[in-house]
């Protein structure tokens, strides 16, 4: 394989799907799917944990916030923090699927955390090997090594010279979640939250980004400190998963990205977009016109020296 096409990427994950699986999403389907039915839909699904969130550094924010004044419910070994309705605390994703969906945890577990095709702790048979030779040596000090090989596979760059990566952007985009639990101990994005929305608060809302029914959104406006722009995702997948190919691009040895990006072309309709189509009929196809020379020859007898030109459609 020489070129890979990649459309809104989930290089990365999506934190979407953790508010698919803890407090569900009809995907549209609303008139068939009651809310509990989407999230034991989402629960029982042993793809989805493939679309968890990976290198939580690369995000502009942590996941999970939950209610400060109900954590020790929750979670063994906290105290409940009185008077805390308003505040929140960081929680791993992770704690929160072993609370609230320990069958995605196990999917998670099984079939992704313990595959070294994945997410497994992937390593080189010689990286514990006593004895390694000059030419063994030399690989294992080699930068792209430290950077590629001991990171799981997920996020290891594909086998390819080319990747084209063709993405949607600023579109309003689900980054992180506000949570508490009901009287059932069920999870529930928490709306007290909306208050901190575009107000930079040091613990709850740090880049003063947008928030609206308990969930933070990364919009066109919002720093992306992993690629040093102000800019968000296609609606579903967050601009630094979208866009984390060019980190490969860094790499020594690493593949040709060539990435493209359309202005409010959204994931799932982006097949809808015009602009998409002409993106793609613009990578697949070429058009290659009489030259110059030919065509003045034919019509006026005079030939200028003119260099062969094509048109890319």
């Amino acid at each position: 394989v020489q070129s890979f096409l990649a459309m809104g990427p989930p290089f990365l994950g999506a934190p979407k799907c953790i508010r698919t699986v803890l407090t569900g999403d009809s995907m549209g389907l609303e008139v068939f799917l009651t809310a509990q039915e989407s999230v034991l839909m989402a629960q029982h699904s042993s793809s989805l944990p493939w679309l968890y969130p990976v290198q939580p550094d690369l995000y502009p924010e942590k996941f999970i916030r939950f209610n400060a004044s109900q954590v020790h419910l929750i979670l063994p070994g906290r105290s409940r923090d009185i008077g805390a309705e308003d505040r929140y605390v960081v929680e791993s994703f992770k704690n929160m699927l072993h609370v609230f969906a320990r069958r995605s945890e196990g999917y998670l577990r099984k079939y992704y955390e313990e595959n070294d095709l994945f997410l497994g702790n992937y390593k080189l048979g010689m990286e514990q090997k006593e004895g390694k030779d000059e030419e063994e040596q030399e690989l294992f000090d080699d930068p792209r090594y430290r950077m590629v090989c001991r990171q799981p596979v997920v996020v290891q760059p594909p086998p390819v010279q080319r990747i084209w990566v063709l993405n949607g952007i600023n579109r309003q985009t689900e980054v992180s979640y506000f949570c508490k639990i009901d009287d059932k101990k069920k999870p529930l994005l928490d709306g007290a939250a909306d208050k901190y929305s575009n107000k930079p608060t040091a613990s709850v809302n740090p880049l003063g980004m947008l928030i609206e029914g308990g969930v933070m959104y990364e919009t066109a406006s919002t720093f992306q400190p992993a690629y040093n722009v102000n800019k968000s995702g296609d609606g579903t997948v967050t601009y630094c998963s979208l866009n984390f190919a060019e980190h490969w691009a860094q790499q020594p040895g690493g593949p040709h990205v060539f990435t493209t990006e359309i202005d409010d072309a959204e994931h799932r309709e982006m097949l809808a977009n015009e602009a998409i189509h002409n993106v793609i009929a613009d990578y697949c196809c070429e058009l290659k016109l009489p030259s110059v020379e030919s065509c003045l020859e034919a019509n006026t007898g005079k030939v200028e020296k003119e260099s062969r030109k094509s048109v890319r459609m």
